[in-house]
């Protein structure tokens, strides 16, 4: 996938944690970094690849079966095959991230301009986060595949 950076793939909550947090050690502000890429790896399991909805979501994580739901989903013979794709590659003092998931993409426009502030809900703040650490955020249409730069 990656011309001379480093590949990880995943498809499993478990396996995103370790990665972030590498991934995030190239930065001057790991303590930052590492939330936005949690959030944006999530995405791209839950939403991307398992196309799960916000009222899903927020249903599961109120009845406190939000893991037991995603494992489930991920059984589905529709989901079994399916992973997440990241790119790590430096391009001077920058670190470029390239997450690439197998759903269809969704309209992130909508979702941009979202803030911790006016938030009451138990998710959907992950853009707020993300946009919050000092990095640049580009999606590519359809929407299945974002850019993440930082330094």
């Amino acid at each position: 996938m990656c011309g001379q950076g480093e590949d990880f793939s995943f498809r499993q909550l478990d396996e995103i944690s370790p990665i972030a947090c590498a991934v995030a050690a190239h930065s001057a502000c790991p303590q930052m970094i590492e939330p936005a890429l949690l959030d944006l790896m999530i995405n791209a399991l839950e939403h991307g690849n398992l196309g799960v909805d916000h009222a899903e979501k927020s249903q599961w994580i109120a009845s406190g079966d939000y893991t037991r739901k995603i494992e489930e989903r991920l059984l589905l013979s529709n989901n079994k095959d399916k992973f997440v794709e990241m790119c790590v590659e430096k391009e001077g003092a920058a670190t470029k991230v390239t997450i690439t998931d197998m759903g269809g993409g969704f309209d992130w426009k909508k979702y941009l301009d979202q803030s911790i502030e006016n938030n009451t809900q138990e998710n959907g703040m992950g853009f707020a986060v993300i946009r919050m650490a000092p990095a640049s955020l580009e999606y590519v249409s359809p929407g299945n595949k974002v850019i993440y730069t930082f330094e």
